[in-house]
């Protein structure tokens, strides 16, 4: 199977007591040690948002051959739905971003927004008003650009940036007029049906396209023929992150019931339906994440995992 593509997100990190985590002879390892002493305030403050390079859309017609929903978790047992068009192919870590693969709309969350200055700090290009926790770019805008935001709890914000594509912004901005706040998931994990080992599998008639570390990045995510793989480092204990990546996983499958189950303390793996995510303990409070769907990325975040996981 051919890799379509790899995008890595770089987060710029004030250091207490030591420099930037630059491309240097620095093992994995070494590199989380060094994040520890990052101010963990500062680095959840910075969104993995794509740059404004978008592309022109050829649907620009405002027509739409159907909806669908694709949730991000904002953490805390919380998610936000918000409905793009169908016919749109997207990547999407189903936690901090959605993004067209031609280039034509992007969706991220934002932190730290207050409702005061919710308009302003949402950055909307001729913002205005449609409710008190929905702007957006004025119908009597000639900006090729339009965005819309919606306010949520918790200081948090949905913002959609769309690019010559009236469709998903009209899609995207009456999801947002229906659905104006975060919806509590999922709690605990139903194990009872689970397969409780970790699955092998083999490369047989696949690239492998992970490398062993993420070297100075925060985060790298790879999109494959049959589905995506974001590979993440996180200031979490372990326990916290298996628990919150479990909840990212059933909300995007609609169901806290898994397939597969695995945990010894060091590596947590789950899968349902096609979907996967993973837990890797670096230290006391550094993880690596493998969160993805598709066969393709199940077998490249395992050669991950295997690529530094001891195990038994």
């Amino acid at each position: 199977m051919r890799r379509v593509s790899l995008i890595s997100l770089f987060i710029c990190m004030a250091l207490s007591g030591c420099g930037f985590i630059g491309r240097s002879a620095l093992t994995e390892k070494d590199a989380a040690v060094q994040l520890e002493e990052t101010d963990a305030k500062q680095l959840d403050r910075g969104e993995f948002v794509f740059q404004r390079n978008y592309s022109r859309s050829a649907k620009s017609d405002g027509v739409s051959d159907g909806i669908q929903t694709v949730f991000l978790y904002l953490g805390e047992k919380s998610y936000y739905a918000v409905d793009v068009p169908r016919s749109i192919e997207y990547i999407t870590d189903n936690s901090k971003y959605i993004y067209a693969k031609d280039g034509s709309y992007s969706v991220s969350v934002l932190s730290g927004i207050d409702i005061d200055q919710f308009s302003t700090m949402a950055d909307i290009t001729d913002a205005e008003t449609y409710s008190k926790y929905v702007v957006a770019t004025g119908s009597d805008s000639k900006s090729e650009l339009k965005e819309a935001a919606v306010y949520l709890t918790d200081s948090k914000s949905i913002v959609a940036r769309t690019y010559n594509c009236k469709e998903a912004f009209d899609v995207i901005l009456n999801g947002m007029m229906v659905n104006k706040c975060a919806v509590t998931g999922y709690g605990k994990l139903d194990i009872s049906r689970a397969k409780e080992s970790l699955p092998k599998y083999t490369t047989d008639g696949y690239e492998i396209s992970v490398t062993a570390g993420l070297g100075s990045d925060i985060q790298k995510i790879y999109t494959f023929s049959d589905g995506t793989l974001t590979i993440a480092r996180e200031l979490r204990q372990f326990d916290n992150a298996c628990e919150t990546i479990g909840v990212r996983l059933a909300v995007v499958v609609d169901s806290n019931m898994v397939d597969t189950y695995y945990n010894d303390g060091e590596l947590f793996y789950i899968e349902a339906d096609n979907y996967f995510a993973c837990v890797l303990k670096v230290n006391y409070n550094t993880v690596f994440t493998c969160f993805g769907s598709g066969d393709e990325a199940k077998v490249n975040a395992m050669e991950f995992v295997n690529s530094q996981y001891k195990g038994e």
